[in-house]
């Protein structure tokens, strides 16, 4: 057995996903936490977009999906809840820096 341990975000995109895309898993069960895990990543490393309500749910929906859930600190409520909290007081400022960050990237 093998590990190797991830300490930034850059090697989880340049490194892990593309090395398990093209090596795929053998096991359904493996397969499905890889895609599982390849859709948080997209999500929380969106660019240098900020995060909306509804990428908090998104990412609430796929973690109900794995087996550990009893472990988490906060349930998916309070985790909503605060959330709806600090985006409907920073709505404004996060949609001007979404839209800063889409012009960014269109340039580049």
């Amino acid at each position: 057995m093998y590990v190797y341990e991830v300490t930034n975000k850059q090697a989880l995109i340049d490194i892990i996903i593309p090395f398990f895309s093209k090596y795929r898993f053998l096991s359904c069960k493996k397969k499905k936490d890889f895609s599982r895990f390849v859709k948080l990543i997209r999500i929380v490393y969106q660019g240098n977009k900020s995060k909306t309500y509804s990428d908090i749910q998104n990412v609430l929906n796929l973690l109900t999906e794995v087996s550990s859930l009893n472990s988490r600190k906060y349930k998916d409520k309070e985790i909503l809840e605060r959330a709806a909290l600090f985006y409907e007081k920073n709505k404004t400022k996060i949609h001007e820096l979404n839209i800063k960050s889409s012009e960014t990237t269109r340039q580049t």
